[in-house]
């Protein structure tokens, strides 16, 4: 760039001649400037000419440094934002790659689009990039499926839309998706990517496999569930006496082993035994407190009613049996091997249960069936009876449960009770026990769920808030045994039962419109007739009072019931003496059902 000290040499370099040369055509092209020019002398007005280019050439030189300088910071400044650019880009390629979960983006098409979170490919087995939405995360759903569909509307309408168009409709997206035919859980999330005219540009998709941590929440929701029933059965145990359980569950074996021998079950009747049988376990463990195995009954008992009944049935009667076991294997760990006693229930002279080694009992009745021949006829029949009455149960020792069994019951339908338990010193042999219980059960849970009131129902009829039930007993002469149960509740609704056997086909046409309170009253005992609508943990499947008939008929036995509404209702059952010494105790320890 020429200087001062350059322009000087160039003075220099011309001769006078040669400076007034050039001058003189600077005239002849400058006709602005001549008049100025004019008034010099040749060397002086060169000399100003010089100065004026080299003033232009510093000036030029200053700007372009001024240029250089100002290319160099923005030079700088791009290298120190394109470093802070690489810096983030690095910070958010490792912060995606440390991830353990998927992370990605979509567009408009629904294409996946790079970057993506390292992991993400370990999830997919492979690169996602530039594949559809719906062949990678959502490969799994139909394309038919509403779950597809609703996808692909909220695909089709947010993109290039604002927040609220998003709020409406990113709930059609799925947080939860199974992949590889549910062998793989995906947890899954949406979160909106705005563009500068607040428009959604993206989707970012943020994707967590939690198959390992689904299986371990179910394995622990397991262990808990167990731990939870464990507690729940050992409970239930304790409430009752170590020889009230084993004796009890003794007896409910057999009732299951009756039910397995049933399967499959074909025919009407067959089908209806089986209800029965159900019926009755579960009216027993539901009355005893045992209420995990109860409610399997009545889902067993829910599957029955369908018509016809699902081929399902054998597996949740398995699943039953697989229930009990798991209850005579705490009875176990408690009590030693309770199912397979050594031991037999008997009654002391006070009226208490207690345990009698079976071996004793074998051996003594051995001595009486030796020795039995030396005695004359009346006296062999007196001594059969007596040994017989070794074996009988006293109904106060037995039906010492039933109070607690009742308030625990009422308690679950929100009802008040008071139970009274009473009688004289009968007593009866174990089977004809069991059988006098069980139907005892099943009268009781009819009482409460179909008889008993609610406080403000009672008030308003000017009864006592709480309910009454009466269970009361004694012998006749002829050593006949008769139980009354009896509450002051609702009573039975004769008329809407007979309108429902009815509307059942289960009166015959000629008996129609003749018949009386009582005649209606005893369609109680119809099997499945029942008072309610729907079928309840308790009672409702019409079945109750059907095996209490049936069974105390099979004893040569008899049941009457007395009702009227609103005073409550009576359940009568008597059991003749000769049903006590059906067995012969020489017959041996087994004829008594222990």
């Amino acid at each position: 760039m020429p200087s001062k000290k350059l322009s000087r040499q160039l003075m220099k370099a011309f001769s006078t001649d040669d400076i007034a040369e050039i001058v003189k055509r600077f005239r002849a092209s400058s006709a602005s400037d001549a008049a100025a020019v004019e008034t010099e002398n040749p060397e002086e007005c060169f000399k100003n000419l010089v100065d004026a280019v080299d003033r232009t050439y510093e000036l030029a030189d200053t700007n372009l440094s001024l240029a250089q300088h100002s290319l160099e910071v923005s030079s700088r400044e791009v290298e120190e934002s394109n470093r802070e650019l690489r810096l983030q880009n690095r910070k958010i390629s490792d912060l995606l790659n440390n991830l353990r979960q998927g992370v990605f983006t979509i567009d408009a098409s629904g294409r996946v689009m790079a970057p993506i979170a390292r992991f993400t490919e370990e999830i997919f087995a492979g690169s996602i990039v530039d594949r559809q939405i719906q062949e990678t995360l959502f490969a799994d759903l139909p394309s038919d499926s509403e779950e597809m569909h609703a996808i692909e509307t909220a695909l089709s309408t947010v993109f290039g839309e604002e927040e609220l168009q998003w709020n409406e409709m990113q709930h059609l997206f799925p947080q939860r998706v199974t992949r590889m035919q549910g062998r793989q859980i995906l947890r899954v999330s949406q979160h909106p990517i705005w563009d500068d005219s607040k428009k959604l540009a993206r989707i970012m998709f943020v994707v967590e496999d939690i198959t390992a941590l689904e299986e371990l929440d179910r394995t622990v929701k397991e262990e808990r569930a167990h731990s939870e029933k464990t507690l729940t059965i050992m409970q239930e145990f304790l409430r009752h006496e170590r020889e009230q359980v084993l004796h009890f569950m003794r007896i409910q074996s057999r009732i299951l082993a009756q039910i397995w021998q049933s399967l499959p079950v074909e025919g009407e009747e067959a089908r209806l035994t089986l209800k029965r049988d159900l019926h009755t376990l579960k009216g027993n463990f539901r009355m005893f407190g045992l209420t995990l195995i109860a409610r399997c009954c009545h889902d067993i008992e829910v599957e029955l009613r369908k018509d016809p009944p699902p081929q399902r049935i054998p597996e949740l009667i398995e699943r039953l049996r697989s229930l009990f076991e798991d209850y005579a294997r705490l009875l176990q760990r408690l009590y030693g091997n309770p199912m397979e006693s050594g031991n037999i229930l008997m009654s002391d002279a006070e009226g208490q249960m207690a345990s009698v080694p079976k071996l004793a009992l074998e051996k003594m009745l051995d001595i009486f069936h030796d020795a039995r021949h030396y005695f004359p006829s009346l006296i062999q029949s007196n001594l059969n009876r007596a040994i017989d009455r070794l074996f009988f149960i006293p109904l106060s020792a037995r039906f010492s449960t039933l109070p607690l069994m009742v308030e625990e019951l009422a308690r679950t339908i929100n009802r008040q009770v008071d139970i009274q338990v009473s009688g004289d010193d009968s007593s009866l042999p174990p089977n004809a026990m069991e059988t006098l219980f069980n139907c005892t059960v099943q009268v009781l849970r009819n009482a409460v769920d179909h008889g008993l009131e609610d406080e403000q129902e009672r008030l308003l009829q000017s009864k006592p808030k709480r309910n009454r039930i009466e269970v009361k007993w004694h012998s006749l002469e002829d050593e006949s045994v008769v139980l009354t149960v009896k509450d002051d509740g609702a009573g039975v609704n004769t008329e809407a039962l007979y309108q429902k056997a009815r509307s059942m086909g289960l009166i015959k046409p000629e008996n129609q419109g003749k018949m009386s309170h009582q005649q209606k009253l005893d369609l109680i005992f119809l099997p499945e007739l029942s008072g309610k609508e729907f079928m309840t943990q308790n009672s409702g499947a019409g079945l109750g009072l059907n095996i209490v008939w049936n069974q105390i008929h099979a004893m040569n036995g008899s049941v009457k019931v007395h009702s009227m509404p609103g005073e409550g209702t009576s359940i009568v059952i008597k059991i003749p003496a000769q049903a006590f010494y059906r067995w012969a105790s020489m017959q041996g320890v087994n004829a008594h059902g222990q």
